[in-house]
């Protein structure tokens, strides 16, 4: 099992609306889907941070880092 933690940032983009985030909510720990590695899988918990968005007009309450390396399950 692989732990990942990523690093603290200011704040982050809401994936819906866009507009940039300084307001953390708190850190989760998620579960992203296994990655191939040889004739096995590799199982990783990724403890990131969740944000909120302030913007009235978005739907999205809050939302979590999110990078293209790792899929979501």
């Amino acid at each position: 099992m692989v732990h990942v933690a990523t690093a603290e940032e200011e704040g982050a983009a809401c994936p819906s609306c866009g507009v940039f985030s300084t307001s953390l909510k708190g850190r989760v720990t998620t579960s992203p889907r296994d990655i191939p590695y040889g004739k096995g899988r590799i199982m990783m918990r990724w403890h990131k941070t969740r944000w909120r968005c302030r913007e009235d007009y978005c739907e999205r309450g809050s939302f979590t880092e999110a990078i293209a390396q790792i899929p979501a399950r």
